[in-house]
């Protein structure tokens, strides 16, 4: 089975990016990615980092991998995807999580 690795990861959309790897449609694949801030918490104390300063420090957040091509697929066409399995690695362990202010579901649009 083909795999993308995470080193393919980014930390934006970019549309003239040129793909990773090639499916045909149909074809499942496994897809790797690196977890929202790409690891520095696993790496740094999470006491006393505010979010913008690691969003600047990366150049971005919520990091994607790839692109993929799928073959015999056009612009303008709808693709169809279907996530069979997500794994988290390590599989247990410790975890964080962040709440911030003004910052993804805490956004001032969230409440307006």
């Amino acid at each position: 089975m083909q795999r993308v690795a995470r080193e393919h990861t980014t930390l934006f959309l970019d549309p003239l990016a040129r793909a990773v790897a090639e499916v045909d449609s149909g074809e499942r694949f496994i897809v790797e990615t690196a977890d929202s801030l790409c690891g520095v918490i696993k790496h740094e104390a999470p006491r006393g980092h505010h979010i913008d300063e690691l969003v600047e420090r990366l150049g971005g957040a919520c990091p994607v991998t790839g692109p993929v091509f799928v073959r015999g697929a056009e612009r303008g066409m709808a693709l169809e995807v279907t996530v069979h399995r997500v794994t988290a690695v390590p599989s247990a362990g410790e975890a964080w999580t962040g709440i911030f202010g003004g910052f993804g579901a805490l956004s001032h649009e969230a409440f307006g």
